[in-house]
C-alpha cells in the first residue's frame, strides 16, 4: 500500500507541476487587440485554463503581427493545406472557420474595436422567411408533420435563433409536450414529426429508440463514386465530438461511439442513406471521411483563379446586400458540375449569374460549349440555365471518345436539371452533326448532318435524345464509312480537354501561350471589356 500511495502522490505532484507549467506558459501569451490593449490567454478566457495549443493557429498569429506593426487587416480567411488528419475531415485548400474551443475566444478579444461582418452561421437575417416556409404535411390531435427548409435550425441552440421549435411553440402554446422528437441538421431539408401530446411524445420516442421508424435521406455527393464502390453497402465508423470544436465530430476508434449508416447508390453521385444510429453529423462524416465513402456531400463552392480577382459589394449591412466578383486574364473556374476558362469573368450574387467573356469555354460532363460570351444562371448548388451569345458551338464527346455530336448556331440556350442538360435550343443558322446509336448495344449507326433555322432538343437524365423539334430542314444521313470529310467537323471545331480544370487545385495551373491560342480559332466580337473592368478599377488602362 505504501508503494501505491507513493506512486499516487508522485502522479498528483506531476499533474500539479504540469498544470503550473501550463498556466505559466499561457501567462506568457499576451495578445493585442485593435485598440492596442493587451491580455494573456487566461485573462481572455476569464480565468479558465485554455486548451493545449491555444494561440498557435495562423489567425491569432497574423493579427498579433499586424497589431504589433500598426497594420489594420482588411480581410482574413484560413484554409487547410495537405492531407487530412486521420480523425477529422479536412480537404486540401478548403476554407474552415476558427475552432470554437481554442481560437474563437481569442479572436473575439483581438477583433474588438474593428468593424467585423456578422457570422452568417449565427445571423438571424432570413430566419423569418425560412420559418414561413414551414409546410404542414399532416396533422391530427396527436402529431403534426412539417417539412423543414434547409437553413432553419431544429432547435434554437446557444444563438437563440428562430427554429422549428420556436415556430411550433408559437403555434401550439398550450401543448404540455416538448414537441420536438427528433432533429435535422440546419443545412438539411426534410420531414419532422412534432408531438402535440405527452402520450404521442413518449410513443414516438420509443419507436425511434427501437428503430421502428425508418429515416431515409437523399444526398448528392461532390463527384461520381468510383466504379469499384459497391452500389449498396454500409459505413461503420466510431465518432465523438471534437472537444475543442463542438459540435464538429471526429473519428475515434478508442473513445468514439458506434455510428452505422446503410447506403444505396441511385445515380452516379446520388445516394439514399439510412442511418441506424443518430450521432451528430453522422451522414456528413460517413460520406466525407477517407475511411467512409471519401466523397463529401455536395456544396455550392465555385473555385476561381485569375491574374486579378476583385469584389465589389452594395447595400452592405442590409438585407439586400449583393456582390460582384471580377476575374481578369487567365481565368480558370471549377465546380463539380461545371468548369470554365476565359479572359474575363463577372459573377453577380444579385441574380446568381456568372458571365464569361474573351474566348470562353464551358464544360459540363462530356459537353464543351464555346461562344463570344456565355452566361450561366445558378439555382442553389447547380446550374439552372446557360446562354451562349454569338458564334455558339456545342460539342459532345461520344462514349467511343472518337466521334463528337456538334451543334453550331448564332445563339444557344441550355436548361439543366440536377446538373445535366435536359433541354437545348439553338437559334439562327443552325448546323448539326449527330451520331445516332443502337438502343441495344449503343453502337454508332451512322452520322446525320442537318441544316435548319431553329432546333429544340429534349434529353433524358442519362443524356439520351428523347425527342427533337425543327422546322423545315435540309440534311443527309451517312454510313460511318461514307462521311464526307467536310461534314466530319463543323467550322470552328476544336476539342480543348487539355485546358479544362480537372479539380479545385487545377485552377492554379498556368496555361501556356500555345495552349491558350488553341481557342483563338476564329475572329469573335470583342466584349465590353474596358467598360466592365472600369467598373471595379477606374484607373485600369487599356492594354
Amino acid at each position: 500500500m505504501k508503494e501505491k500511495d507513493r506512486l499516487a502522490q508522485l502522479k498528483t505532484l506531476r499533474r500539479q507541476k504540469s498544470d503550473d507549467l501550463q498556466r505559466w506558459l499561457f501567462r506568457q501569451f499576451r495578445m493585442l487587440n485593435s485598440k492596442g490593449e493587451s491580455k494573456d490567454l487566461i485573462e481572455i478566457r476569464g480565468g479558465d485554463i485554455p486548451p493545449a495549443g491555444s494561440g498557435e493557429c495562423c489567425e491569432p498569429r497574423l493579427l498579433q503581427y499586424a497589431f504589433l506593426h500598426g497594420l489594420r487587416p482588411k480581410a482574413m480567411a484560413m484554409f487547410w493545406w495537405g492531407e487530412s488528419p486521420k480523425g477529422e475531415v479536412r480537404h486540401h485548400l478548403h476554407f474552415y472557420p476558427a475552432c470554437n474551443g481554442k481560437c474563437k475566444p481569442i479572436l473575439k478579444w483581438m477583433l474588438q474595436g474593428m468593424d467585423v461582418d456578422d457570422n452568417p452561421l449565427e445571423s438571424e437575417k432570413g430566419d423569418e422567411g425560412l420559418t414561413a416556409q414551414l409546410q404542414t404535411v399532416y396533422e391530427d390531435d396527436d402529431v403534426c408533420i412539417v417539412c423543414k427548409p434547409a437553413g432553419l435550425l431544429s432547435v434554437p441552440g446557444k444563438s437563440g435563433r428562430a427554429s422549428v421549435l420556436t415556430a411550433m411553440r408559437h403555434r401550439f402554446p398550450d401543448s404540455p409536450s416538448p414537441l420536438i422528437v427528433h432533429r435535422l441538421d440546419m443545412a438539411t431539408s426534410g420531414l419532422m414529426i412534432i408531438a402535440k401530446t405527452m402520450q404521442a411524445y413518449h410513443d414516438l420516442q420509443r419507436q425511434f429508440a427501437n428503430h421502428e421508424i425508418r429515416k431515409r435521406y437523399v444526398a448528392v455527393l461532390s463527384r461520381p463514386l468510383p466504379d469499384d464502390t459497391p452500389k449498396e453497402g454500409r459505413v461503420s465508423l466510431s465518432i465523438r465530438p471534437d472537444l475543442d470544436d463542438r459540435p464538429r465530430q471526429i473519428v475515434d476508434k478508442e473513445h468514439g461511439r458506434e455510428a452505422l449508416t446503410y447506403y444505396k447508390q441511385v445515380g452516379s453521385n446520388r445516394l439514399w442513406l439510412w442511418p441506424r444510429t443518430g450521432r451528430t453529423h453522422q451522414l456528413r462524416l460517413h460520406c466525407a471521411h477517407k475511411l467512409g465513402l471519401d466523397d463529401p456531400i455536395k456544396g455550392d463552392t465555385l473555385y476561381v483563379h485569375a491574374d486579378t480577382v476583385r469584389m465589389r459589394a452594395w447595400n452592405v449591412n442590409t438585407d439586400s446586400v449583393y456582390r460582384e466578383v471580377y476575374g481578369v486574364d487567365n481565368v480558370r473556374a471549377y465546380r463539380t458540375d461545371i468548369q470554365a476558362v476565359c479572359g474575363l469573368l463577372v459573377a453577380n450574387t444579385l441574380d446568381s449569374c456568372i458571365t464569361l467573356y474573351d474566348d470562353p469555354v464551358l464544360w459540363n460532363g462530356e459537353r464543351q460549349i464555346l461562344g463570344d460570351s456565355i452566361r450561366a444562371f445558378m439555382n442553389d448548388s447547380t446550374v439552372r440555365d446557360a446562354y451562349v451569345m454569338g458564334n455558339a458551338l456545342s460539342i459532345e464527346r461520344m462514349t467511343d471518345r472518337e466521334h463528337f455530336n456538334q451543334i453550331s448556331a448564332k445563339s444557344m440556350h441550355a436548361h439543366f436539371i440536377d446538373g445535366t442538360v435536359r433541354q437545348a435550343t439553338a437559334v439562327d443558322n443552325v448546323l448539326t452533326i449527330f451520331y445516332p446509336t443502337d438502343d441495344k448495344d449503343s453502337t454508332l449507326i451512322g452520322m446525320v448532318y442537318v441544316e435548319t433555322d431553329t432546333m429544340r432538343m429534349f434529353l433524358s437524365p442519362e443524356r439520351k435524345l428523347e425527342k427533337i423539334w425543327m422546322p423545315k430542314t435540309e440534311g443527309m444521313m451517312y454510313p460511318l464509312n461514307q462521311i464526307p470529310p467536310e461534314h466530319r467537323q463543323l467550322r470552328g471545331f476544336v476539342w480543348l480537354e487539355n485546358l479544362r480544370p480537372r479539380d479545385k487545385d487545377d485552377v492554379f495551373r498556368r496555361v501556356t501561350k500555345a495552349q491558350s491560342l488553341q481557342r483563338l480559332y476564329r475572329k469573335v466580337a470583342a466584349p465590353p471589356r474596358q467598360r466592365i473592368v472600369d467598373r471595379f478599377n477606374p484607373e485600369t488602362k487599356r492594354r
